[in-house]
């Protein structure tokens, strides 16, 4: 459990290579968004209409990710976030992210260190399950919040492994952007308490985390309009398959379950054990069985979960 614990902490840099976006299985540009893209800091990248300011907001299908969707009680499928930055033409994320160096003495907080970091968006996609753009709620607000992370990137603000919402001169990476908003003006950010699940709870006091509310990502864009939705190999089907898929995690992390039910130890890392990994897999191939009439995407999900976990009271 410890070393499962020690996996909420670590963020794992995106490699350098480049991605050709044209050949993502999906890339949908919203309606409209080419609007958006008058001012002196937009750039048409690759098909997309990119400004400063925006918010981008990712997941992936690792074990990490999962992890940190089950610290809230409501399920949402973003576990991770940024700030678009167009400079010279050329796209950056600015993002909150650490790195673990493994010692055998100390709490693994104390040995968590990192700061703001950018990173090229070509770079910043490679990996990601499902990727989302979204427009902020103004253009002031917008350059407002990318001078802060440029400004943030230069001062080097240090990372925050114990989550602490009220401190903000070491910032997680959702209280990154929710202070980004707050330097532009724009409206609050609600602080919502963390899951209060056993097993959540025995990891946090592990780690020696106090803080009982988090600032979530999908409160970052609750009330902003979608400029894309992309996947490097997702088709659109199988990006709504993949949230279901993951929803249907959550919904069975009963109170009685613990975290290693779901993922393991490797001794290089945490991962997803191997009948969660196959459900997942299972699901995106879609080759389980045909829909019953009638039957939802979320029944025939509910469905695969039984034959391939087990069935369980959901309530």
């Amino acid at each position: 459990m410890k070393a499962l614990g020690l996996l909420l902490l670590i963020a794992v840099l995106s490699g350098c290579a480049s991605v050709k976006i044209e050949s993502f299985a999906t890339l949908e540009i919203a309606e409209n968004s080419n609007a958006l893209t008058q001012s002196q800091r937009a750039v048409n990248y690759h098909g997309l209409p990119l400004e400063s300011g925006q918010i981008i907001v990712s997941n992936s299908n690792t074990a990490l990710n999962l992890i940190v969707t089950l610290t809230d009680d409501e399920y949402h499928p973003f576990a991770h976030a940024g700030i678009l930055s167009v400079e010279n033409n050329k796209p950056y994320v600015y993002h909150a992210i650490a790195k673990l160096r493994l010692l055998f003495n100390g709490s693994p907080t104390d040995l968590t260190k990192g700061v703001i970091t950018r990173t090229p968006l070509a770079a910043f996609l490679k990996g990601k399950a499902v990727v989302e753009i979204y427009q902020p709620s103004s253009a002031s607000l917008g350059e407002s919040m990318a001078e802060f992370a440029i400004r943030s990137h230069a001062e080097r603000l240090p990372y925050d492994a114990v989550f602490d919402s009220v401190d903000r001169s070491r910032v997680y990476c959702s209280e990154f952007i929710v202070s980004a908003i707050e330097s532009g003006g724009g409206a609050p950010v609600p602080l919502r308490p963390r899951s209060r699940h056993p097993s959540i709870d025995t990891i946090y006091q592990w780690l020696s985390i106090e803080a009982d509310g988090h600032y979530f990502v999908h409160d970052l864009i609750a009330n902003n309009k979608r400029v894309a939705l992309l996947s490097s190999d997702l088709t659109a089907k199988q990006i709504e398959l993949f949230i279901l898929l993951r929803e249907e995690l959550h919904r069975r992390f009963m109170p009685d379950q613990k975290v290693g039910y779901i993922m393991s130890w490797t001794g290089f890392g945490v991962a997803l054990r191997p009948q969660v990994a196959i459900f997942i897999q299972r699901g995106l191939e879609q080759d389980f069985r045909v829909a019953f009439a009638g039957e939802t995407l979320r029944d025939w999900v509910s469905a695969l979960a039984d034959d391939a976990l087990g069935p369980v009271d959901k309530g």
